[in-house]
């Protein structure tokens, strides 16, 4: 590489865009700029928001000029089955096909490999151009074990080629001088700086590795081929990932893998649920869906491990006296008898039970003393409170045969039906006078209302004849759109869910593989987004499998 390098190499650097790709491996995580290709906001620890890198930029220098891959690119996706993104860019001289792996095998490990098929000629030199988060920091070349150190954080190392370190001054010329890293250097704020891999000819697999790891440095004689490097992150997506349950469109089944893909990589296989996008802890209620989704899909290691720590932190802030039930205290109930009913754990069973037992009577308790209020002024509880605890009961009732809530089973049911239900749908509070809740979401109390009726209904009261969705207004909030589409499949009429489903994958798809909060069907903004939504992926992951059972 020349030591000027032209401007427009080093300047081309934006940090956001409105459409982008995500992935993690539970740890580290990146986006792709769909608009721009390039890799913006790497995160080599999802517990904290503040991005380590705000972008990384791959180019090449090849027969004495300088081509930047993001200008060049003709395809990009998610390698199937994997958590694994793949771009390919189409130069004068040939292709080169880039893969981004956070790896699942070496968590503190993401790799850029460049697989390169070139007519014949020059050597072909690799360019990374990073720019780094912090305004200032430490960058210095550990000549010993050949790798770049950056402040505390990021180690950066070639596993294939020889890699030299410049940093990238900040200028208003057309060309600029690069400083050669040696020892150790200090890179100042608006400056960059640029990673340059020569390949070797006698290659023949023709390709270029770069590691670059988060708090661990690499080992010292790390050499890799991306052959193999490739087959041990496939293999280990095939060690995990599950056959889709079979009856969907090849669409609905890819997006089913990837929001999967997205649930099991949204954690560190233990101690917290992100949104990756965001990098927020997840809330319980998240985590309990997703820990349903699990349950369902056969993921029972992965449910138990939720769940598991959930009794931790149950029994860490057990000091704390709660007057009142949560709707995610009641939920978690359900997800333990549930995972207990599918996955057969004995050993889980025979060490949790106990536990469950004294937390459902402690749900019953708290109902019971709802009920039995004096004065009739109080709002109580919300309906789902009540839905959730008969639902609870039913199934406690089912698993272990035990009949002794059977009476609060029945009483619940009445009380729902006396107090709640009206004919256009559900109250979220005895005392309020209008509907919150749609009458799809909940069909199993209106079972007397025919078909037809049900149809009808539909088309006055939502927009569907003219855009296939179940809501009154152009805004589509994408969550209770998953609940009435849920109610649609419970209550057998697939033909028209399944118009939803499919504009709904449209849109998923349009959105680079993330579910959209909410969809505007008119203006020049599309989509909300906040991140990879571990609850609405679980949702709509949950419905699609009811769908399955029909």
């Amino acid at each position: 590489m020349k030591k000027n390098i032209l401007l427009f190499f080093i300047l081309k650097t934006l940090l956001f865009s409105s459409s982008e790709f995500i992935t993690s491996n539970g740890e580290l995580s990146f986006k792709y700029s769909e608009k721009y290709n390039k890799i913006t906001r790497f995160n080599g620890n999802m517990e904290t928001y503040k991005p380590d890198i705000d972008s990384i930029e791959v180019g090449v220098y090849y027969k004495g000029e300088h081509y930047l891959l993001s200008d060049y690119i003709i395809s990009k996706r998610f390698i199937p089955q994997t958590n694994i993104f793949e771009t390919v860019a189409k130069l004068p001289y040939g292709e080169i096909k880039t893969t981004y792996i956070p790896s699942m095998v070496d968590k503190s490990s993401f790799y850029i490999v460049n697989n390169y098929d070139i007519k014949q000629g020059e050597t072909l030199e690799f360019l990374y151009l990073f720019n780094m988060s912090d305004r200032n920091g430490i960058i210095e070349y550990k000549k010993t074990k050949d790798y770049y150190k950056y402040n505390d954080n990021i180690y950066i190392k070639n596993l294939k080629n020889s890699m030299v370190g410049y940093i990238v001054p900040t200028s208003d010329l057309e060309v600029v001088k690069l400083k050669k890293i040696e020892n150790s250097t200090i890179k100042y704020r608006d400056q960059k700086m640029i990673m340059s891999s020569k390949v070797r000819i006698s290659d023949h697999e023709k390709s270029d590795i770069v590691q670059i790891r988060y708090k661990k440095a690499p080992n010292f004689l790390s050499f890799e081929s991306s052959k193999r490097l490739l087959s041990l992150e496939g293999n280990y997506w095939k060690g995990w990932l599950k056959p889709i349950p079979k009856g969907f469109d090849k669409t609905t089944q890819k997006i089913m893998e990837r929001f999967l893909i997205y649930l099991k990589t949204s954690n560190n296989g233990f101690y917290y649920y992100t949104n990756i996008g965001l990098r927020e802890t997840s809330k319980t209620k998240d985590i309990l869906y997703t820990a349903i989704t699990f349950v369902k899909y056969g993921y029972y290691e992965d449910a138990k491990q939720i769940l598991t720590r959930l009794m931790e932190k149950e029994e860490e802030f057990a000091y704390l006296n709660k007057t009142k039930l949560t709707v995610e205290e009641v939920q978690e109930a359900y997800v333990y008898l549930n995972y207990l009913k599918e996955s057969g754990n004995t050993k889980f069973y025979t060490e949790n039970i106990e536990k469950i037992k004294k937390k459902i009577n402690t749900i019953v308790i708290g109902i019971k003393q709802d009920l039995d209020k004096k004065n009739i002024l109080e709002k109580g509880y919300e309906f789902k409170i009540y839905y959730y605890s008969y639902n609870l009961l039913k199934l406690y009732k089912e698993i272990d045969g035990d009949k002794k809530y059977i009476y609060m089973e029945k009483t619940l049911n009445n009380y729902l039906l006396k107090n709640f239900i009206l004919d256009d749908g559900i109250k979220k509070y005895v005392l309020d006078k209008k509907r919150t809740y749609s009458k799809w979401e909940y069909l199993r109390f209106y079972d007397d209302v025919g078909t037809k009726r049900l149809i009808d209904k539909l088309y006055s009261d939502s927009i569907f004849k003219r855009y296939p969705y179940f809501s009154s207004r152009k805004e589509i909030d994408v969550e209770t759109n998953l609940s009435l589409l849920g109610g649609v499949y419970v209550n057998n009429l697939s033909r028209f869910g399944d118009i939803n489903l499919l504009q709904l994958n449209e849109d998923i798809e349009e959105n680079s593989m993330k579910i959209p909060n909410k969809i505007y069907l008119k203006g020049e903004k599309k989509y909300e987004i906040n991140g990879i939504d571990i609850y609405l992926i679980s949702k709509y992951l949950n419905t699609i499998y009811d769908r399955s059972e029909e």
